[in-house]
């Protein structure tokens, strides 16, 4: 699982890389519920990415010493506050991507931000649906 977790790390870097220009840090957005519902799958999913980020950082695994700044939010397992925060943060230019959440209900409100804003929207869910929300999910 380890693995698992530090390789999509990196492939989620890379995919930042190609995003925008170099940089000496990039921001990686992360959204999963650490309260509510769906806290038992969020609370395991951040820890991961975060071992991961810190990881791949001591490493030094990304080209040119770029490191991760893994921003994370608690999106609650709620549809209204993830709406709020993938509209916030996925507005700021710095962030090229963002990691989301794993509860369907809530993932579909995150997939219609990221599609809204042409901006990426990486997440685990098992929703069927939020492929049909656009491009971006």
């Amino acid at each position: 699982m380890k693995k698992l977790l530090m390789a999509s790390a990196a492939n989620i870097a890379a995919l930042t890389v190609a995003t925008g220009a170099f940089a000496e840090t990039r921001t990686i957005v992360m959204l999963q519920s650490l309260i509510g519902g769906a806290v038992f799958i969020g609370a395991p999913i951040h820890d991961g990415m975060v071992l991961a980020a810190e990881e791949i950082n001591e490493s030094g695994l990304l080209d040119g010493g770029m490191t991760l700044n893994l921003i994370v939010d608690d999106d609650a397992t709620d549809r209204t506050q993830t709406l709020g925060l993938a509209s916030w943060l996925g507005a700021d230019p710095e962030v090229p991507v963002i990691l989301g959440q794993t509860s369907g209900a809530v993932t579909l409100a995150g997939a219609s931000v990221a599609n809204d804003l042409g901006i990426p929207l990486i997440t685990i869910t098992n929703s069927l649906e939020v492929p049909d929300a656009g491009p971006w999910s």
